[in-house]
């Protein structure tokens, strides 16, 4: 990363010692031609959410503040991380990458989702099935929930919808209709010792109730 820094900067004195050099030996008009050449005439990205960028066409690209791009793409929660490369003398480069998608839940009458960044956002293309969340938590409840959930044993693909309640404590729903009902502590400890239960083919039952201390109540529903 240092040398492609150093080798930029070097680009950079290169260019102007030349146009500096135009312009003693032939008169030119440096201020003209630095003007014309070093205006931005391509954004370069691999998304096209950075629409908005789109007025940066023509400015010029020395003097161009990377904080205002910053604060356009941080307005969009479904990025995980962006960088941001002047490419001398007229290109602008913006990477950008999305956020893991964890879970869905309805705010009013549009499905949101939750991404790995911790952010809830709107995705009308995203397809897939993804746990629903139900209830009233807040974002805090929700991605304290979802890291316990990634450090278990449980399989994610199975679960169908996650149960919030106002006691503060989360209910699994899994594709099969079984459930897991958590205590409000000790979650993740809790979690994989139902997933033992789950494991064993044996067991046949629809509910696994951890919600008492020191017991474990299971039943057909």
């Amino acid at each position: 990363m240092m040398h492609q820094l150093i080798g930029k900067k070097k680009n950079i004195y290169i260019y102007l010692f030349l146009f500096f050099l135009l312009s003693t030996i032939n008169n030119f008009n440096f201020k003209i031609f630095f003007e014309e050449n070093f205006k931005i005439k391509n954004i370069i990205t691999n998304d096209n959410i950075v629409k908005e960028l789109k007025y940066l066409i023509d400015k010029n690209i020395f003097f161009l503040d990377k904080k205002n791009i910053t604060a356009i793409l941080e307005n969009y929660p479904i990025l995980k991380s962006f960088q941001i490369n002047k490419i001398y003398p007229n290109s602008l480069e913006v990477k950008i990458y999305r956020t893991k998608h964890l879970a869905m839940i309805n705010v009013g009458d549009k499905t949101m989702y939750i991404g790995e960044n911790g952010k809830i956002f709107e995705d009308k293309k995203y397809q897939s099935k993804l746990p629903l969340i139900v209830g009233d938590p807040d974002i805090e409840s929700i991605n304290y929930f979802l890291n316990l959930l990634n450090k278990s044993n449980l399989n994610y693909q199975e679960i169908d919808s996650l149960k919030f309640y106002p006691s503060k404590r989360w209910d699994i729903i899994f594709n099969n209709k079984r459930i897991i009902k958590l205590p409000e502590k000790n979650v993740l400890f809790f979690i994989n010792k139902a997933k033992k239960l789950l494991n064993d083919k044996k067991f046949d039952k629809k509910i696994i109730d951890l919600r008492l201390t020191n017991k474990i109540i299971l039943s057909d529903g």
